[in-house]
Parts: C-alpha cells; structure tokens; sequence
C-alpha cells in the first residue's frame, strides 16, 4: 500500500528512537517498514559526543530500503541505498549536535530508513524523535 493522505489521517503517534554507537557500522535508527500503511514525519535528531577528549565525526542517512531496527541494540543497515543527509560532520567532545529539526523534517514512507554511522566508535549517542501517520 502507498503512504496515508497526511492531510486526512486517523492517528499520529509520537516515538523516540536512540542508539549508543559503540561501532563505526552504518547502523539502523529508524525503520518504517514495507507494507506498514504509514509514513513517519522524523523532526528531531539529534547526536551526543560523550567523550570528554575528542571530536568525533557522524553521517546520517535516508535508506530506500527497511533494516531491522531496536532501540539501544545495534543492528547494520544492510540493505538499500544510502543516501546521506549528513556527512561525516564534526561534533566537538562533550556538545550535542542537532541534525534535524521541524523545519527540515524528513518523511520517511514504507520499505525506508534512517542510518546513523560514527566515525569513532563509544563517542557518539544518538536520540530521535518522528510521528507515526496512519
């Protein structure tokens, strides 16, 4: 099925996705999967550095294919086309970077996802939020 008429729709439920990157993988943050009849508004994302000492680099991007997806576990994004949103930016140690707002928020439709990748493993921690549109 294609993605729901977003200005006539049912239910919008707000979720919060996060990831602590403790490896340099492509890794999966946000999934909407084929067949889900719905489409995710993502509006925030938004990337820690943890680490007191170093900058560390993070690329975010859209994915034209689903990847498995939980909360705090990693799993590789192994499948679909990555197409970056963000690329290997700089977060200074100890800031957090805001990569997405409202403004430039992002929809994600079905058989899609959002990647998120360190480029220094254990410094980067990653939280999201989006809408569910049914």
């Amino acid at each position: 099925m294609s993605a729901p008429n977003i200005v006539n729709v049912a239910t919008i439920n707000g979720s919060t996705a996060y990831q602590a990157l403790t490896n340099t993988n492509d890794n999966a943050l946000i999934s909407n999967a084929a067949s889900s009849s719905t489409v995710y508004k993502i509006n925030n994302v938004f990337v820690s550095n943890v680490n007191g000492v170093s900058a560390a680099t993070v690329t975010l991007s859209y994915r034209s294919a689903a990847n498995a997806v939980t909360n705090g576990t990693l799993a590789t994004a192994s499948s679909g086309t990555g197409y970056r949103i963000a690329y290997q930016i700089s977060v200074p140690a100890n800031t957090t970077l805001q990569i997405l707002d409202k403004a430039g928020a992002i929809y994600l439709p079905e058989n899609s996802s959002i990647s998120v990748q360190a480029g220094t493993a254990s410094y980067l921690e990653v939280v999201a939020s989006y809408e569910t549109i049914a």
